[in-house]
């Protein structure tokens, strides 16, 4: 008779309403899936995919119960396979892990042999943290020097410099050599981006009112692109000759205005970068060259720790936890004066994307202080403490957060029986399609790229 061994996770279950629950569980082994290779889980990631995991209509998941985490780093415990053995540092990471197939928030994970990747060089926790971004970036990176781009032959473009794939990736061509642009709509992050290596920032482009022509003058000799839409239009008719896109996103729109005019006069090549179904392989190859030669640079920058207990909290403030798109949210107080109550927690410093909706919200909070941003781009904002009142009136984007060091609450009280579709702002929303996800005909947020 076998021993059946506790493993600690956290576990999502989806209600008959479609709600879902993220919560700490200890369940036996036999609750994970088959496979080769038993692994002591000790890092894992938070991604926007693991949030929509446990989103109601994220999308994402195929079933329930499901351990998400789409990143996998730790130490073999049990192998029946000849290539792994009990002692070795692996990651795993795309397929179906932590959508499909229970995932990494979890003390314990298994996978068949072909899922993992041996690392040598590496610790699990820079596994961890080059994660699933790191590795878009690095095959991005890979990609253009395959090409035959040298650092002699010009400026890289790096779209969306601010996202997971565009830090890393102006990181990691900055370290190779190549004089690297880091395009950004963020002007704060002027400096961050330097520090990653960048030799100028610049805005979004093209410019505000800036018109794609179908052949730009020749500016760049490669890009890296997470946004799609008209930026990727305009870099690729600013390409050189023979140049080439790696393109990974959508983040500000999954349609390309462009024409053939860069392909057939210039010689430009549109490289797609698919980092869920890469074969094991070239997986495994270039997770070696990670260990080498693309090793990011600024790994603390880039990144940070939370303890798995915050996880849940963290994966809800990603696109904005305390606003909700599913209907079968029932609301705590109704009633035929025309409005609803309900309470909004939030730990320290987190809160939800600027949006808006048909309604009028007045917030009031109940513990620590708070901060309400209003505006196209959130450019304004006022404190709030206890029992201050702060009323937004509709068609207004708006946000919130917790200010405080520890967990707070927050009184809402919306206008209406039904709050209404929820639009969230530009920023929001590139951000949502930068990690391949876009809004269906309802407004729902799915995946839309795999």
């Amino acid at each position: 008779m076998s021993l059946m061994v506790a493993v600690n996770a956290l576990v999502a279950h989806q209600d008959t309403e479609g709600l879902i629950t993220l919560a700490h569980e200890v369940v036996d082994d036999s609750f994970l899936p088959e496979g080769e290779v038993t692994i002591a889980v000790e890092y894992s990631g938070v991604n926007y995919k693991d949030a929509l995991a446990i989103t109601p209509k994220g999308g994402v998941a195929r079933s329930y119960p499901l351990i998400p985490g789409i990143d996998v780093a730790g130490t073999v415990t049990a192998s029946t396979v000849a290539d792994f053995a009990v002692g070795d540092r692996v990651v795993a990471h795309g397929y179906d892990i932590g959508t499909g197939r229970h995932g990494g928030y979890a003390d314990t994970a298994r996978y068949p042999a072909d899922y993992l990747v041996k690392l040598d060089g590496l610790t699990t926790a820079q596994a961890a943290a080059i994660g699933t971004a790191g590795f878009t970036a690095a095959m991005s990176v890979n990609t253009i020097r395959a090409h035959g781009v040298r650092p002699q032959d010009g400026p890289v473009l790096v779209t969306g410099a601010t996202g997971g794939v565009g830090s890393v990736s102006v990181d990691l061509l900055a370290g190779l050599g190549y004089e690297v642009i880091a395009s950004t709509g963020k002007a704060e992050a002027h400096d961050y981006l330097m520090g990653l290596g960048a030799t100028e920032v610049v805005g979004r482009l093209p410019a505000e009112g800036e018109k794609i022509r179908p052949l730009g003058k020749s500016t760049y000799a490669a890009v890296v692109d997470s946004v799609g839409g008209d930026t990727l239009a305009y870099a690729l008719s600013t390409l050189n000759y023979a140049g080439v896109a790696a393109i990974s996103g959508l983040a500000r729109s999954a349609d390309l205005p462009t024409t053939v005019m860069p392909f057939i006069l210039r010689g430009v090549t549109l490289a797609g970068i698919d980092s869920v179904s890469l074969p094991i392989d070239k997986r495994r190859e270039l997770w070696q060259s990670i260990a080498t030669d693309l090793l990011p640079r600024h790994l603390d920058d880039i990144t940070n720790d939370v303890s798995i207990l915050e996880a849940p909290d963290t994966l809800r403030s990603i696109i904005g936890g305390g606003v909700t798109e599913d209907p079968s949210v029932k609301v705590p107080i109704r009633a035929v004066e025309g409005f609803h109550l309900s309470i909004i927690k939030a730990g320290p410093k987190k809160g939800t994307g600027l949006h808006t909706h048909a309604t009028v919200e007045v917030f009031m909070p109940l513990t620590g202080t708070w901060s309400v941003q209003w505006g196209d781009e959130g450019e304004n904002e006022l404190t709030l403490r206890q029992w201050d009142v702060i009323s937004v009136p509709t068609g207004i984007m708006r946000g919130f957060r917790n200010d405080g060091d520890e967990e707070a609450y927050m009184l809402a009280i919306v206008g209406g029986d039904d709050p209404g579709r929820v639009a969230w702002s530009g920023d929001v929303m590139r951000a949502v399609r930068d990690k391949g996800f876009d809004l269906d005909a309802e407004g729902k947020i799915v995946e839309v790229n795999r």
